[in-house]
Order: C-alpha cells, then sequence, then structure tokens
C-alpha cells in the first residue's frame, strides 16, 4: 500500500506546477472517459484473476500489486490510479495531454486483450 500511496503522490506533486495549463475540452473529455473506461475494465479483469487463483499480471502491476495480492491491494491501486489520471491529465499542456490520454487509451487496450487472450472477464 505505501507504494502505491507514493506513486500517487509522487505524480501528484509532479502534475501541480502546470495546474489548469490550458482550458479543458469537449475532446478531452472524451479522451478522460475513454482512459478512465479502460482503467475501470483493468480493474474488474484483475479482480476477475485474482479471485481465480490465476493472477498473470505484467509489468509494473506485478510489480506493485505483487504475485497474488488481495482484492483490497487491487482495489486501492485502481482506486489512486482512476483519482491520479484524471488530475494529470487537466494539468498538462494540451500537447502533452492528449498524447498521455492516447497512450492511456492504448495501453488499456493492450492489456485488455491480452488478458481476454488467457480468458480474463472483467469482474467486479
Amino acid at each position: 500500500m505505501n507504494k502505491i500511496k507514493a506513486i500517487a503522490l509522487a505524480l501528484a506533486c509532479c502534475a501541480y506546477p502546470a495546474i489548469a495549463a490550458e482550458p479543458w475540452t469537449m475532446a478531452d473529455t472524451a479522451w478522460e472517459l475513454a482512459s478512465e473506461i479502460g482503467l475501470a475494465c483493468e480493474w474488474g479483469q484483475t479482480l476477475s484473476m485474482g479471485a481465480n487463483n490465476n493472477l498473470v499480471v505484467c509489468g509494473i502491476d506485478r510489480k506493485i500489486l505483487g504475485a497474488k495480492p488481495c482484492n483490497s491491494r487491487i482495489n486501492q491501486y485502481f482506486g489512486a490510479w482512476m483519482l491520479v489520471h484524471p488530475l494529470i491529465s487537466y494539468t498538462l499542456p494540451h500537447p502533452y495531454r492528449l498524447g498521455w490520454q492516447a497512450a492511456t487509451v492504448g495501453f488499456e487496450l493492450v492489456v485488455h486483450q491480452s488478458n481476454a487472450a488467457v480468458g480474463c472477464k472483467i469482474h467486479f
């Protein structure tokens, strides 16, 4: 849990100096909504994998969550990301904001495909 808090705090502090860098647009809202939906789906898939003792988490998630995290740890991790992501998006200047949001959407699509390939379903 301390790692999750530290990451969320570091990201929030790094983004703080640029608060309200540029006005928020309807396109920003659409991209952020897609990012949040992607994170929510990954959250559900991760809970499903944990419930079936089939947690095949790759990359940073595995390093932070561990090989067999409990549901509360999964919930804290994804809850923090879903709170921090829009804050970072809001504070970034426009070309970087779109890049951040598009990268998140693209990453989530890849994660969902790989999770679905091993039979993982979304479960809350």
